[in-house]
């Protein structure tokens, strides 16, 4: 079950270059990622195409589970 929620407007992907790498669908899900917190991105860059590392993983879960 779990919680749902609500979708972040994504203006908050504006500070990051590489946002057209995303695939449309994944576009509102990222947004509240980093508007939750639970992604931050680096260096002005969210690496859409890359691998997750464990730790971004372990971050993701730990934060959720709150």
């Amino acid at each position: 079950t779990g919680v749902e929620l609500p979708l972040a407007d994504i203006s908050v992907l504006s500070p990051f270059n590489d946002t057209a790498e995303l695939s449309s669908y994944a576009i509102e899900p990222v947004a509240s990622l980093i508007s939750y917190g639970l992604i931050e991105g680096s260096g002005g860059y969210i690496y859409p195409k890359s691998e997750m590392t464990r730790a971004e993983m372990a971050k993701i879960l730990a934060l959720s589970m709150y």
